[in-house]
């Protein structure tokens, strides 16, 4: 018998062309929903549902978990088993977050005492650090009140001893930045912190004041020379502070050469560029510049800048080249472009 010629007719969808015929043997029950059935969102979690692999089961189970705020731990894991176990409902409630937000507050101040206690406490806890770590530097200012007993808490820096010491080891360079307290504080965590030989981060100095201004980023300058008088031609690494900048030019505190050599990070003179000139290209431009260790490839970009945007270069020209060039700080900077140092250390606070 002849067999019939049926027109070829193109697949209907892209779904017909990648059949998985090995699913097809796949044996069901009744009431279960096809393989590969696809969880979409809002839908729970129910006996029959098939998958493709491990990865999309995987991919299902966290997406549905960040969804529903349900909570789960792998049981086990296996090339072709997985196993996982709810552990949201274990006590059949789900709290919103402001309920939890109040449990943390309730639980930080059953085991560090309330915030106000907090700030008596660290007189004390400084005062061990002298005591129990001999060599380390505390200063405090605080304004008397009418009360003997009690005075309002302004600023504090802190030096361990080790760090002290360890500084005399490490490369000629120091950055500092400051960052916000956490919760209820507003106060603003300043930090000091170099590099040792080998390109590790290594903490100096830290300093609580109650805002950024000449006045306490000066206070921070004066402390921290004060534990290194006999390093001279180090390396300041900072932003462009209107307060911190005019802290650096007061000769008194010794930021100046031959003592110190104040220079900028990239990030930041990158960024006032950018506001200023609005032109992405112009900066990536900036940045190439400034990684230059070679005065003739400086000079090589410096003169696409020009070609590129005139006022641009003319910008750049009025700030002193050894401020933000690797090419022209006379190896100071040791590589060093940005305050990275400090902002990796405050993350990890």
């Amino acid at each position: 018998m002849e067999r019939p010629n049926y027109p070829m007719s193109e697949a209907p969808s892209v779904t017909f062309r990648s059949i998985n015929w090995t699913a097809a043997n796949v044996p069901m029950s009744s009431g279960l929903h096809a393989p590969y059935s696809i969880l979409e969102r809002g839908d729970e979690f129910r006996k029959g549902l098939y998958f493709a692999d491990k990865i999309d089961l995987q991919t299902a189970v966290r997406r549905y978990s960040v969804d529903t705020h349900h909570e789960f731990k792998v049981v086990e894991s296996e090339p072709n088993l997985w196993i996982v176990k709810c552990t949201k409902n274990r006590f059949n409630y789900i709290a919103d977050y402001r309920k939890l937000l109040e449990v943390k507050q309730k639980a930080m101040v059953l085991v560090y005492e309330n915030w106000d206690k907090s700030y008596d406490l660290l007189p004390k806890w400084l005062r061990a650090v002298e005591e129990f770590n001999p060599g380390s530097w505390v200063k405090f200012i605080n304004t008397p009140t009418d009360h003997p007993s009690f005075a309002i808490f302004d600023h504090v820096f802190w030096a361990f001893a080790l760090l002290i010491e360890g500084f005399k080891h490490c490369r000629p360079v120091i950055s500092i930045d400051a960052t916000f307290l956490y919760e209820k504080y507003r106060e603003k965590l300043m930090i000091a912190t170099t590099v040792d030989g080998n390109n590790q981060i290594f903490p100096l100095s830290f300093t609580i004041v109650d805002e950024e201004s000449t006045d306490t980023w000066g206070w921070l300058l004066a402390c921290q020379r004060s534990l290194i008088r006999s390093r001279r031609d180090i390396c300041l690494i900072s932003d462009r502070h209107a307060g911190l900048l005019a802290a650096v030019q007061n000769e008194h505190l010794s930021w100046q050469p031959p003592y110190a050599h104040h220079v900028y990070y990239l990030r930041h003179a990158a960024s006032n560029f950018n506001t200023r000139f609005k032109d992405t290209r112009l900066r990536d431009l900036l940045k190439r510049t400034s990684m230059q260790i070679q005065s003739r490839k400086f000079d090589k970009y410096m003169k696409k800048i020009k070609k590129m945007n005139l006022e641009a270069f003319q910008w750049l020209s009025e700030i002193s080249i050894d401020k933000w060039y690797l090419a022209h700080d006379g190896g100071r900077r040791f590589g060093i472009m940005t305050t990275n140092l400090s902002k990796c250390f405050n993350r990890v606070l």
